[in-house]
């Protein structure tokens, strides 16, 4: 049989008279494969506690622990929250079979050791009493006293706080544990734990802007200051949607869980991100971005966790990876989903543990770190097909954000429309003033494949074309059409914005300053025509004047 387990104990609950090796054990007569039932059981609550209201989280735990003891074949399943003070533990949730006594709540005095070794963040499991060292004999007394057998525990931390945890115990005999089991067991309870975090969370907001109603909403009304904000830390938008994104921003930002920000190409997961980091605490201290999908497989690994001196071959000093830079601040993970399968487990323990090694080096490093993730793609399918950790996506999913795309809010883009000219004016030293009525409504009606990026990409270039204090955007949408890739309308942009350029040189005799030049003809400065036509390849002919 197993002996006692400390850190990650990971194992299958299994009657103790069962044989070792035994791969599918029959826990209950509910299930012949527990183990396929736990894993369904994973998948509903990961995708029901992300959703939930609050007000109904209460009710949805209750029903979680009741389908984990039925599932898993064990006597009784509590859910405990740490107090405030890290003193005491509080029972808040709890599941038993029929003829078993409930716990009462549960003083730190009674276990002593138990406690000590879960606030350090040890996951205890325990299959006998007697295997408990000398030096936890009131606990031992403890569960004498209460008839429990066996007994599993695992604690949650968010950012490094112990807050919550669940216990597995056994009355009426005594079982074993094996270690795939225990690793979802575990993400359960995070699933749960992230839950009710977020209920804490948003029932501090609620106090904090007197709102004391536990409306159906899934979102919260914003500050009153910020309800009339368009640009809210960068982020910019009135519509309702963005309201929830404003809401659920403000709820997670103060905190240091995990965040998972998805959405389409070019709808702005990066401001938001970078809007999360400047509400919370560590705003003060760096924030680190990583392109995954930038990153070859056989650099990613140094880039995030760093390399020593001779870690291999070309590796001609130390480097100092992302995570090691981002202590104490914050660490944004664009396009997540492109990191390798191997290294997903190493960020997982990075993320859980807070703990790494470098290339090369058997030292563990510790960091605090606060990890907000970015993609554009389905994670959950990405699980379903293999190609992302599931226990790195629950991780992940504890508050997720998603970004609506700019057709599904097109009431912002007036809004866009007047910072991109506003920008833009600044940049090319230009002086647009109307924005007319016929333009909004033109803008309004494209589908916008690209979202805000090809907004600000199509102003910019009307900014370029329109001469005097009068917005013109000419026939662009028609060319860059609803049915282009965005890869392709950015292409079209630079050939439509270059051709431009290149009739206006001819129409000026290819000169650029002076009262016949290109530039004032364009409206721009001559420097920022050379910029441009420097980018865009165009080049003078020989001879032509400057």
């Amino acid at each position: 049989m197993d002996k006692l387990q400390f850190l990650e104990p990971q194992s299958r609950f299994k009657s103790r008279d069962m044989k070792k090796n035994s791969s599918k054990p029959n826990l209950t007569n509910k299930s012949s494969d527990p183990f396929l039932a736990l894993e369904r059981l994973i998948v509903k609550f990961s995708s029901q506690f992300a959703s939930v209201p609050v007000n109904e989280i209460d009710q949805k735990i209750d029903e979680a622990l009741k389908q984990i003891v039925e599932c898993i074949g064990i006597d009784r399943c509590t859910f405990w929250k740490m107090s405030e003070n890290m003193a005491d533990v509080t029972v808040s949730h709890q599941y038993v079979v029929a003829g078993i006594m409930k716990h009462e709540n549960i003083s730190h005095k009674e276990f002593p050791w138990i406690f000590g070794k879960s606030m350090s963040g040890d996951h205890i499991c325990l299959h006998n009493v007697n295997e408990l060292p000398e030096e936890a004999a009131q606990d031992k007394a403890s569960f004498l006293k209460r008839g429990i057998k066996s007994f599993l525990s695992i604690p949650y931390f968010i950012g490094g706080i112990p807050v919550a945890g669940l216990t597995f115990t056994s009355i009426r005999k005594e079982v074993s544990c094996s270690e795939d089991f225990i690793i979802r067991l575990k993400l359960i309870g995070e699933i749960i734990a992230g839950a009710v975090y977020r209920k804490r969370m948003e029932e501090r907001y609620r106090a904090s802007i007197g709102v004391e109603d536990q409306s159906q909403k899934s979102y919260l009304p914003l500050r009153p200051e910020t309800q009339n904000e368009i640009d809210y830390s960068g982020i910019i938008g009135k519509s309702e949607s963005m309201r929830i994104v404003f809401s659920r921003v403000e709820q997670v930002a103060p905190t240091d869980s995990a965040v998972l920000i998805t959405g389409e190409t070019g709808t702005g997961k990066g401001v938001v991100a970078r809007a999360i980091h400047e509400l919370s605490r560590r705003k003060k201290n760096r924030t680190v971005t990583v392109n995954c999908a930038a990153l070859t497989p056989t650099l990613i690994e140094s880039e995030l966790f760093g390399r020593e001196k001779g870690a291999y071959t070309g590796s001609t000093e130390m480097q100092i990876g992302r995570f090691e830079l981002a202590d104490k601040g914050t660490l944004i993970l664009d396009e997540v989903t492109e990191l390798p399968m191997d290294l997903q487990a190493k960020l997982l323990r990075a993320i859980q543990e807070g703990e790494f090694e470098r290339l090369g080096s058997p030292r563990t490093i510790k960091v605090d770190v606060r990890i907000l993730a970015l993609t554009g793609k389905n994670l959950k399918e990405e699980v379903v097909k293999g190609r992302f950790r599931q226990d790195l996506y629950y991780r992940l999913n504890v508050f997720p954000i998603v970004i609506p795309p700019l057709r599904d809010r097109k009431e912002d883009i007036p809004l866009f429309v007047e910072h991109f000219v506003a920008e833009f004016n600044r940049k090319m030293q230009k002086e647009i003033k109307n924005i007319p009525k016929h333009v909004i409504e033109k803008l309004m009606s494209y589908s916008w494949p690209g979202n805000v990026r090809e907004l600000e990409n199509i102003i910019e270039h009307a900014v370029i074309i329109s001469q005097g204090a009068t917005l013109q955007i000419g026939e662009i949408l028609e060319t860059t059409g609803p049915e282009l890739s965005e890869d392709h309308m950015i292409t079209n942009l630079s050939e439509i914005e270059k051709r431009h350029i290149l009739k206006i040189l001819e129409k000026a005799n290819w000169r650029i300053e002076g009262p016949k030049g290109a530039a004032l003809l364009l409206g721009l400065h001559p420097n920022t025509l050379r910029g441009r036509m420097q980018k865009l390849g165009i080049r003078l002919e020989k001879g032509s004047a400057q």
